[in-house]
């Protein structure tokens, strides 16, 4: 059984083999076969590709990023610092005081 990427590739290799021109594909669309591209515009396909997949993977890291700011955020924590009271002046006294 033969595959629809297959039998699509088999049918445009047909309309390129056409006796009647006007049945043949035009060269622009042609060129447009990564097989009849050349070096330097296959390089340069293979550059978008590679720029398209790290947009793609930057924009999951910053929607992961707001995720998690949204999360942190929603519970009440805040970026800032805050002051806490920890100073107890009963054991500042207790210590002044002891023997050590």
């Amino acid at each position: 059984m033969i595959s629809k990427a297959t039998e699509v590739k088999l049918t445009q290799k047909c309309q390129m083999m056409s006796p009647n021109a006007h049945d043949r594909p035009a060269a622009e669309v042609l060129l447009q076969n990564r097989q009849l591209l050349s070096e330097s515009e296959k390089k340069l396909q293979i550059e978008k590709n590679h720029v398209a997949q790290l947009n793609s993977a930057m924009q999951q890291q910053q929607q992961m990023f707001r995720n998690v700011q949204m999360s942190s955020n929603a519970g009440g924590i805040t970026n800032r610092l805050q002051r806490s009271n920890t100073w107890d002046p009963a054991s500042t006294m207790a210590r002044r005081h002891s023997n050590f």
